[in-house]
């Protein structure tokens, strides 16, 4: 069975590149999955990301039938964009491709009630994160107008007890 991996990662997580990628292959190695490449469009690649090269190419091989089954780390890899998801799964049932994930196994996506439940998950995921983004903006927003920094602290600094200010950190001999 003709398998491909998927790896991305969108913000800082305990589920690095290469951790998945050890996932994708050691699931393959358990299911008898024969993993011919993993597409890795790498850090800092949204799910709602359209330029995602490596996964328009994975996309484009499940099209034209060259792919029997896709392996992930989890399901929100392959596409946070719940419109994107709802273009994917029926690709995927189409084409007769598997969707297997390291945390949850096979995806049973021939059945039409599996895979509807499939695409509203991803919807309620959409909606949790876009939620998770504007608390995000907003409270960005908030520390701007009231004059904090912002981002990391600079090499030699650490953040006041408010985590408002940076201040010099520990002195180095």
């Amino acid at each position: 069975m003709k398998t491909a991996g998927y790896t991305r990662l969108s913000q800082k997580s305990d589920t690095s590149i290469s951790r998945q990628k050890e996932h994708i292959r050691e699931y393959c190695d358990d299911h008898d999955l024969t993993l011919e490449r993993i597409y890795d469009d790498g850090e800092e690649s949204s799910g709602f990301d359209a330029t995602r090269e490596e996964y328009r190419e994975l996309r484009n091989r499940v099209r034209e039938g060259e792919v029997d089954a896709v392996v992930v780390n989890d399901k929100r890899r392959l596409a946070r964009d719940v419109d994107e998801v709802m273009r994917l799964i029926p690709d995927l049932r189409t084409e007769d491709v598997e969707l297997h994930t390291y945390q949850d196994g096979p995806l049973d996506l021939s059945d039409p009630m599996q895979a509807s439940i499939e695409i509203l998950m991803a919807a309620a995921a959409y909606e949790e994160k876009i939620e998770e983004i504007e608390k995000s903006i907003n409270a960005i927003e908030e520390k701007k107008e009231r004059g904090d920094d912002l981002g990391r602290p600079r090499f030699g600094m650490t953040y006041d007890e408010e985590k408002r200010q940076q201040v010099p950190g520990e002195r180095w001999e």
